[in-house]
């Protein structure tokens, strides 16, 4: 998904990687992996609110990402 002149990427793995929108190239901002990963991660990312929501097969992780969290 895009926002704010990034890409929000989750990998199969679970991992979560927050990459700028270049198109000179892959410019790797930041990256983490939830607290949980049950399987793999297929649920595409969700901005909603100055908050970032992972489904993660019947759990629902929510991370505040505005500015100055």
């Amino acid at each position: 998904m895009a926002a704010d002149g990034h890409l929000v990427f989750r990998y199969e793995d679970g991992v979560v990687a927050l990459i700028e929108a270049n198109p000179g190239g892959y410019q790797l901002k930041g990256e983490f992996k939830p607290a949980s990963v049950n399987g793999k991660a297929w649920a595409h990312p969700v901005i909603a609110g100055k908050r970032l929501y992972l489904r993660d097969q019947d759990e629902l992780h929510c991370y505040d990402i505005g500015a100055g969290s």
